[in-house]
Formats: structure tokens, C-alpha cells, sequence
């Protein structure tokens, strides 16, 4: 099927999540209900029904007319052949790259021009937008499994954000409403509620129209790790437009928590000691990372993590001495021995500005992946 994908497809969704729950729709094509899944999607993923429209007007043809048989969803997907509708999304699956995202407003003329053109927006935008996507992720059904639902027809069945945000929160009632209001009289207010809805929202892969009574539509078959992805990837590109520098943690113990942003280079280094398949510290460097890299982290959270490394440097202080210049493996020791991070015995210096913490956290942390790699050639044993 020769399907031209055009700029009217905006993706509301990170590219990849997208790529993947078509993968596995494909790949379980014998599923029950495999169109209404697929529209579900569809219909999250893209900022306009264009997609979920086009998905729906494609004709299937009739068995009896085409001399095929209608296949039941437990036979095996090497024996089902692909439906018009999977044709439409095996044929959108490897243009999702090149589809357009959602995007901010671009500089207007008038700004372009001016000298003094800020790179950054106020908070106040941010939490416009914050606030613009909480409702936009409630209509979608990404609270209902937290939330609850309101419906004339079940006794049981009431929406009370209230109670799921206090089960979080020690004051919902300062984060509920989501409004520019509620979210503007404390920073620290807004920045709370990014982290507590990063743990309430769950994605919806299944929906039942409910007409009675206006109820509309009930959600169900939530994926709690497939909404709290799109969540991150929306709120992080509103957070990398304000001056605050923090964003959502993509990944460790400290996921969904916001920390603060660091250089490019930096920032592949803490995936690469995050990633728990490579992770050679016994979870020691994974969580010295998120210590650090804490939004409240003081001088004692950070001095702590330092220490954390040079312990693991420690055991592998052969493997340095044996792979770098003398000089420089007694520096790594000499410096966490003699700037009271790790003894603090009499005499140590300990009046040292609190940025000298990153300098030794990052050296350390990048001295443990360096051994990672000398490991790897296989030199000494760790």
C-alpha cells in the first residue's frame, strides 16, 4: 500500500514510543478489536483526528468476495495475512521519523529583529502550558485509571483527583485544580505537580463509548510506563524553554524526578552508567547519580555520592594503577583523602567551594566508566 503521509500528521507522541506501539500492534495482529486499539492510538498520538479519519475510511473487502475465509485471532500471525488497516499502518510505521511534532510558537518577525531577543520564557508560559497539557492528557483518558470516572450507570464509579493526588501529595488541594492560578503562587508548587502527575497519568489502549447521560467515553487496558514516557517528552520541551534548567529523568531511580540539566557529553555519560545491562558497580554509581542529581540535593547529599565513587575507585585501584600514569592515580585518591570527603580527620580541607563537588563527581564518575572500558580489553580483573 503506497500511503503519502503528510505535515498534517502531527505527532503529539515522541517519535519512538509511537514506532513501538505499532511494532507490537503489528506483530499481534490476530488480536480482538484490532482496529479500535489502533484508532485509540492513533487518535493520542496525532494532534488532529486526520490520521484516525483517513484509518477509518479504508474499505476491508469481503471474504466471500475475495475467496479468502475469515481467520479467528488465535491462529498464529505467520498464517494472518495483513487486513487493509494493518496494510495503512505497516505502511506508516517507517515514516513516523519524518512526520513533524508538536511544537511552541517560532519568533514572529518583529522578535526575530529585536537585539534583545530573550532564549528562554517566563515561568508564566510554562505553566500555561503545563496546564494546557494536564487537560489535554485528562480528555484523552491518561488520569482515568487514578481518577476514577464519573457515570450515571455504575454506583461504584466517581472521579475524585482529590484523594489520588493526595495518596502522593501530603496538600492535593494546592495542586488541584491544575490551573495558572493554583500552579503559579509557588515555583515549588508547579515543580511538585510535574513530578506528581509524572506518577498518576497511565496511557489508555482500549476506550467504550458511553452516549447515556453525555458519559462518553471509558477508558481501560492502561500502560502506566507508556503514559509516563509521553508525559516526560512533553513536559521536558516545556521545560527547555524556561531558564530553570531542570527536566524529567528519563531513566534510573530517580526517573520521573526532576534534576538538573547538564551538557551533552554529560548527559550520554549518565545513561551509559545508568543503563542496568552495563552497570558494574552493583547499583553503587546508579545511585550516586540520582543522590547527586537530586533536585534537593545539599552539599552533604553531594559529598556523599562523591564518596559513593571513590569507594568503587578504590576496589579498582590496581586496574588504575596498572593502566595510568602513577602521578594520576594517587591524585584520584589524594583529592578524596585530603578534601574531607571521605575521613574527615583533623587537618583535612574541608573550606572548599561547593562547585569543587561537581568537578569530583563528574571526574570520578567518568574515571569509572574509563575503567569500565580498560576492563573491557580485558587487563586486570575488577
Amino acid at each position: 500500500m503506497a500511503v503519502i503521509f503528510t505535515n498534517d500528521y502531527v505527532l503529539r507522541w515522541p517519535p519512538e514510543l509511537l514506532k513501538q506501539q505499532l511494532a507490537a500492534q503489528l506483530n499481534n495482529r490476530g488480536a480482538p478489536r484490532w482496529n479500535e486499539t489502533c484508532e485509540v492510538i492513533l487518535d493520542s498520538a496525532f494532534t488532529t483526528t486526520t490520521p484516525s479519519d483517513a484509518f477509518n475510511a479504508i474499505a476491508e473487502p469481503s471474504p466471500f468476495t475475495t475467496g479468502g475465509s475469515a481467520l479467528e485471532p488465535s491462529q498464529t500471525r505467520a498464517r494472518t495475512p495483513l487486513t487493509e488497516h494493518q496494510k495503512w499502518a505497516a505502511a506508516l510505521l517507517p515514516q513516523i521519523d519524518d512526520l513533524p511534532t508538536i511544537s511552541f510558537p517560532r519568533p514572529y518577525f518583529s522578535q526575530r529583529r529585536s537585539t534583545g531577543r530573550q532564549t528562554t520564557v517566563p515561568l508564566s508560559t510554562a505553566v500555561h502550558d503545563f496546564v494546557q497539557l494536564i487537560d489535554e492528557l485528562d480528555g484523552l483518558g491518561f488520569f482515568e485509571e487514578a481518577f476514577g470516572k464519573d457515570c450515571v450507570d455504575i454506583a461504584t464509579s466517581e472521579r475524585d483527583p482529590l484523594h489520588a493526588i493526595g495518596r502522593n501529595h501530603p496538600e492535593p488541594e494546592h495542586l488541584w485544580p491544575v490551573t495558572d492560578a493554583t500552579m503559579s503562587t509557588d515555583q515549588e508548587v508547579f515543580l511538585d505537580a510535574i513530578e506528581v502527575f509524572h506518577d498518576l497519568v497511565s496511557a489508555p489502549r482500549s476506550r467504550d463509548f458511553h452516549s447515556y447521560g453525555d458519559c462518553g467515553w471509558h477508558y481501560g487496558d492502561f500502560s502506566p510506563s507508556l503514559g509516563q514516557g509521553i508525559y516526560r517528552w512533553r513536559v521536558n520541551r516545556i521545560l527547555a524553554r524556561t531558564s530553570l534548567g531542570l527536566a524529567l529523568s528519563d531513566r534510573g531511580e530517580d526517573r520521573g524526578r526532576l534534576v538538573g540539566l547538564v551538557d551533552p557529553a554529560r548527559s550520554d555519560l549518565v545513561a551509559q552508567m545508568l543503563n542496568p545491562e552495563t552497570d558494574t558497580t552493583q547499583g553503587v554509581a546508579p545511585h550516586a547519580i540520582a543522590v547527586f542529581r537530586a533536585r534537593d540535593a545539599d552539599v552533604h547529599d553531594k559529598r556523599g555520592a562523591c564518596v559513593a565513587l571513590a569507594g568503587v575507585l578504590e576496589q579498582r585501584r590496581a586496574l588504575l594503577k596498572d593502566r595510568l600514569v602513577k602521578k594520576d592515580e594517587a591524585a584520584l585518591f589524594q583529592i578524596a583523602n585530603q578534601f574531607a570527603l571521605r575521613h574527615q580527620k583533623a587537618g583535612q580541607q574541608g573550606d572548599y567551594d561547593p562547585a569543587f563537588l561537581d568537578w569530583i563527581f563528574w571526574w570520578y564518575l567518568a574515571t569509572i566508566e574509563l575503567s569500565d572500558r580498560l576492563q573491557s580489553e580485558g587487563s586486570v580483573a575488577l
